[in-house]
């Protein structure tokens, strides 16, 4: 690994992207043949778990390394300018940083990306870039992976000679599932898996939209899918463009996701609502530079907290030191470390705050302040249907302990949860001004009412 201390980093995410999806992970529809071929040549983390189902929080984590309790990048709340992010540590390592992004709501103008020297963005989110500004047309184009790699291609041209660190954000697989019509028709006349439908665990948990389904399985699928493939179709655009330009083996890449998507396998919809596996676990590929790099599977727990620390590590760069939350994966790779953590943590903020205590075998979730909880035997039922919370106390109660133990950790109080005096509070953090066009497309997205 030390030949990648001198290597660019580039992070591409796939909005939406859950890992039971993609090819490597066991899918068995094609949905990422460029993301699968990339793994032949990568370490793949097979139980990764972003911190919130919503883009803005987790990409927060991502930057940050902190848990949503502690940065609370939730709703119109931005990063404080003080905040220690990836960007801003690579920077002073030397780095040239750009970001790209086909979401309004990975976006400066929702407080997220506006630390680095280029942002490459939807003409209306462009409002908190500090230094140069460069949009995409005025139209549809930024949305797609083509318009996209189209434009890191182009800035990517004119990169030589610095090291640099880049930042792309696909939309798809998200909303409004636009892939081109080719696309669809590759995943239109076959049978998915099973997608199964299903009811709440807590009718009283459920969000406002009572459940409504806008496809049937077999559709949603397909649509989901062939968007997936789009998304695809960018990260190979993006190892081609590294490729062509010699940089490819000088370039440390990192492919996954921001948060997961429902299909009603709980009742849930979409995303942002819930903590179950549909939500949270998501891809995470990391290709190593050089000829010799480490190629493999790691089944240790990790989170989207743990890449500031991992890139830090790597290229022995600057750090906050005890404020980041998240643990370098280099440990697992070299032989130190067999594991990271014994649990991971996340939560969602609506219809009702929710968190998540999960291990390799059992999954609790915590609803209403954890007045209700539902605890998963993820062994014989890893699908999370069937609450055996009654039947395993002693699992649940060192579970809900540990989640005390993380409770005051956080920056904040965790929305009452369990102990009020656990933890202490602190001021709430700057909120974002929207453009409305932004908002528009915020809410197009479903992010915003």
């Amino acid at each position: 690994m030390s030949g990648a201390r001198s290597a660019n980093l580039v992070i591409c995410v796939i909005d939406a992207g859950r890992a039971d999806h993609v090819g490597c992970y066991g899918y068995p529809r094609p949905t990422t043949p460029s993301i699968d071929q990339l793994a032949k040549e990568s370490v793949v983390f097979r139980d990764h778990f972003a911190t919130f189902p919503s883009t803005k929080p987790s990409t927060a984590s991502l930057f940050t390394g902190l848990y949503p309790g502690t940065h609370r990048i939730v709703e119109r709340r931005t990063l404080d300018d003080t905040t220690f992010t990836l960007a801003k540590g690579l920077k002073a390592a030397g780095f040239r940083t750009a970001f790209f992004s086909s979401n309004a709501a990975a976006s400066p103008e929702v407080g997220i990306g506006g630390d680095f020297e280029q942002v490459f963005v939807s003409p209306s989110a462009r409002g908190r870039a500090k230094k140069e500004r460069i949009g995409l047309p005025e139209d549809d184009l930024w949305r797609t992976p083509e318009g996209l790699t189209e434009v890191f291609g182009e800035w990517l041209s004119g990169a030589r000679g610095s090291r640099f660190f880049a930042y792309c954000h696909f939309l798809p697989p998200h909303t409004p599932y636009q892939a081109p019509d080719e696309l669809k028709a590759l995943f239109a006349g076959d049978s998915p898996p099973t997608v199964q439908q299903r009811g709440f665990e807590f009718p009283e948990a459920a969000p406002p939209y009572g459940g409504h389904k806008p496809f049937g399985p077999r559709q949603w699928a397909a649509l989901y899918d062939a968007n997936m493939r789009w998304a695809d179709g960018g990260v190979g655009e993006v190892v081609r463009l590294l490729r062509e330009r010699d940089l490819l083996d000088n370039t440390l890449l990192i492919v996954t996701s921001d948060h997961g998507e429902a299909f009603g396998e709980h009742g849930y919809i979409y995303h942002s609502h819930a903590v179950y596996d549909e939500f949270l676990h998501v891809p995470l590929l990391i290709r190593f530079p050089g000829p010799q790099r480490l190629v493999g599977d790691v089944a240790a727990l990790t989170q989207t907290v743990d890449l500031l620390p991992t890139v830090l590590d790597l290229y022995r760069a600057s750090d906050p030191g005890e404020k980041v939350q998240g643990n370098s994966v280099l440990p697992l790779l070299d032989g130190r470390k067999s594991k990271l953590r014994d649990y991971v943590f996340a939560t969602c903020a609506e219809p009702w705050p929710s968190y998540l205590v999960r291990d390799s075998a059992w999954s609790l979730i915590l609803w209403r302040g954890g007045k209700l909880r539902a605890l998963y035997d993820l062994r014989g039922d890893p699908a999370q249907i069937q609450n055996v919370i009654d039947g395993h106390p002693e699992t649940a109660a060192r579970m809900v302990d540990a989640f005390q133990e993380f409770a005051r950790t956080q920056g904040h109080q965790l929305a009452g949860f369990l102990s009020p005096r656990a933890v202490g509070s602190v001021a709430k953090p700057p909120q974002s001004n929207l453009s409305e066009k932004t908002r528009r497309e915020l809410r197009a997205l479903g992010y915003v009412e």
